[in-house]
């Protein structure tokens, strides 16, 4: 049931962070552009293939501002029960406020084309 709710609130975030460019862009081509280099960048500086510990200094600060980091983390926590509760706890907590400003970004968007 958590990792329900998990999965629930993290796909609505990337949704509303990716339909910030998608109502920007006219044409499909453009957006499917974005969209690959947004996940493969945001994808390869989280640590959703290697551990956080082993990661250089500079690396690591990038994964903890990433938010893919936090869902990889999150998901991690309540699927296999790996990490930190209050790590965990905080992450989630960043991901809702993610979550919140791409969808109040995302209205604002949508009031300005329309």
């Amino acid at each position: 049931m958590r990792s329900t709710l998990v999965v629930m609130c993290t796909t609505a975030g990337w949704f509303f962070f990716l339909s910030i460019p998608a109502i920007h862009f006219d044409r499909m081509d453009s957006f499917n552009t974005f969209n690959s280099a947004a996940y493969i960048l945001l994808m390869f500086l989280s640590t959703m293939f290697y551990p956080i510990e082993s990661l250089p200094t500079w690396f690591r600060t990038i994964a903890w501002l990433n938010p893919m980091t936090w869902q990889v983390d999150v998901l991690r926590y309540t699927l296999l029960g790996i990490g930190s509760t209050t790590v965990v706890l905080v992450e989630f907590a960043c991901f809702m406020a993610f979550t919140f400003i791409c969808l109040s970004l995302a209205v604002r968007t949508i009031d300005r084309v329309g």
